[in-house]
């Protein structure tokens, strides 16, 4: 298992303390949250805890990767263990938009995993103190678009059905629990268009997952979404 010394950020003696887990997309955020925790002035530090292919929901979702379905139960169960011991301020909890089947063959819709999500962070007893944090939506291959004579529109990707789908659920179950939702639309898309590129930035290094000069470029905005919702102090 990870060393949770070797993935936490920021002053020991942080009055806020938080956890980002979940599968790649969240440990794609954490960039994000180590220059968050290191930009903080001693206010916040951050754990990041998650694994690859294992989304953290009750429902075992289906990946073919090696070994990812014996080990995602146990990196749960140890990350649970975690934040019990260490009760945290914040869990910060992002998975994949993408639909999915359980290992037991049954598909799995939008609401579904949605709700699959929520009861796994459930078992974590931090209720009003959840943020479900949206991954980017789904981009284009960039080793199929880029090219010395394509435009820069060639890369760009329209928002899909069921990101839409996903983060409408998000949303409204986190208002319905009371806990809390980062739309990632602000930060990846403009008008329903999803750009490859900020300025020189490429934002993502595949077609999921954001690059970390670019996760690290939008950290004033994720600690901007967390104060505005009152779940860290401001300054």
């Amino acid at each position: 298992m990870p060393d949770p010394a070797a993935c936490t950020w920021g002053s020991a003696d942080a009055p806020t303390h938080l956890y980002l887990v979940g599968d790649s997309t969240a440990m794609a955020y954490a960039p994000a949250f180590r220059a968050m925790a290191e930009n903080s002035g001693g206010q916040i530090s951050a754990t990041t805890m998650g694994l690859y292919g294992c989304r953290f929901t009750d429902v075992l979702v289906q990946n073919d990767g090696d070994g990812i379905m014996a080990a995602c139960p146990q990196r749960k169960e140890f990350v649970r263990a975690l934040i019990a011991a260490d009760q945290p301020s914040l869990l910060v909890v992002s998975n994949a938009f993408t639909l999915g089947r359980s290992t037991e063959g049954t598909d799995l819709s939008a609401q579904d995993l949605v709700t699959a999500a929520q009861a796994e962070t459930a078992t974590y007893g931090m209720p009003g103190r959840v943020v479900y944090l949206a991954p980017p939506p789904q981009g284009v291959n960039l080793g199929a678009c880029y090219s010395q004579v394509s435009s820069p529109a060639a890369c760009a990707a329209a928002v899909d059905d069921t990101w839409i789908a996903m983060w409408e659920a998000t949303a409204a179950a986190a208002a319905a629990s009371g806990d809390h939702a980062i739309d990632a639309l602000p930060f990846s898309c403009w008008e329903g268009i999803c750009p490859a590129f900020a300025g020189t930035l490429p934002t993502k290094y595949d077609q999921t997952h954001l690059t970390v000069p670019y996760a690290e470029h939008i950290a004033p905005y994720l600690t901007w979404a967390l104060q505005s919702q009152g779940l860290i102090a401001n300054g």
